[in-house]
């Protein structure tokens, strides 16, 4: 496996693979496009093998353009991840979380939205409507209780934001998976 790590290593810089190798590893990646199970992995295994015996590759980038992944931005960012997965069902302030990572708010704005391509406030509202239609496919709750349970204090705006990401109420969403399971009895 060691042989493995070391081309998943240089993968971080892109693999363009050449020559013969390039046909072979292509025709064979067609050939296992389709397969399942076992055979599959079997398969998977084979290709990285193929990869990593051939000497017919060139690498895409340079070592700098690994280096610049700076590891202390991940960190930041992970920080804000792993705060807003365990809090979005509670108020959340943007200037306590700007606090977090020794940010202004203004400037985590900027950050946030260049690494996750979504405001702030998005990010966290499509976190909290994801929980949302879990619970609305479990059924079990109220949908005004879900609102609350999400972290939004007023439901209409819960309403508005749901038919934003998923173009339907929460209650035709929930109707659609109730009728779907009935189908499946």
């Amino acid at each position: 496996m060691t042989k493995i790590r070391h081309l998943i290593e240089r993968s971080r810089r892109g693999i363009k693979f050449t020559g013969n190798s390039q046909t072979r590893i292509g025709n064979f990646i067609k050939e296992i496009f389709n397969k399942e199970g076992v055979p599959k992995i079997v398969n998977l295994l084979m290709l990285l093998e193929m990869m990593t015996d051939t000497d017919e590759y060139e690498l895409l980038s340079s070592i700098g353009f690994v280096e610049s992944v700076n590891s202390a931005d991940f960190e930041r960012f992970n920080k804000v991840y792993q705060y807003l997965v365990n809090n979005f069902t509670s108020p959340i302030k943007l200037d306590q979380v700007a606090d977090l990572v020794g940010l202004t708010p203004t400037a985590f704005c900027r950050y946030f939205k260049e690494r996750t391509q979504k405001t702030f406030v998005q990010y966290l509202n499509d976190l909290r409507i994801g929980r949302a239609r879990r619970l609305l496919i479990e059924g079990k709750m109220k949908i005004s209780t879900i609102s609350m349970e999400v972290g939004f204090n007023n439901y209409s705006n819960f309403i508005e934001q749901f038919k934003k990401s998923s173009n339907m109420s929460p209650s035709t969403y929930q109707d659609m998976f109730r009728l779907q399971a009935q189908d499946v009895i």
